[in-house]
């Protein structure tokens, strides 16, 4: 016997019809606003272009990633974001490869509080910081 699942998934992400924005289904609605904010600061000419899901390849075609988007800024270099809710095994393993093989900085974005916060940058060539409390 089947069971299917009613309501939320287990990371809490919201349902299809509040994710989606301009004919695109995102994987969270945090990481929806976040490319809502981006397409507006293109349009206002702060950021000149973005890329949703860059296939990125770590050090070998096996270790691909795919950071939510690239941003190429006016002023400035262009870097990664990765728009997170939780950070899954998956994704430390993803930041710990992207510390060796990563070529721009991959900036951890988290909705707090109404608007967004860079929690954590990932900086190619620098060793990872341990968080406090683990």
């Amino acid at each position: 016997m089947a069971y299917t699942r009613i309501g939320k998934s287990k990371f809490n992400v919201s349902a299809p019809a509040l994710r989606t924005w301009n004919g695109k289904t995102y994987d969270s609605k945090a990481e929806m606003e976040f490319a809502r904010q981006l397409d507006f600061l293109q349009e206002s000419g702060n950021i000149i272009e973005y890329i949703e899901q860059p296939k990125v390849y770590l050090g070998a075609r096996e270790n691909s990633y795919k950071p939510d988007f690239f941003v190429v800024p006016k002023d400035g270099l262009p870097y990664y974001v990765d728009v997170k809710g939780c950070e899954t095994g998956a994704f430390i393993k993803n930041k710990k490869l992207w510390s060796i093989y990563g070529r721009l900085h991959l900036k951890i974005i988290k909705k707090q509080r109404g608007g967004f916060r860079t929690v954590e940058v990932v900086v190619p060539g620098e060793k990872l910081k341990k968080k406090a409390g683990l």
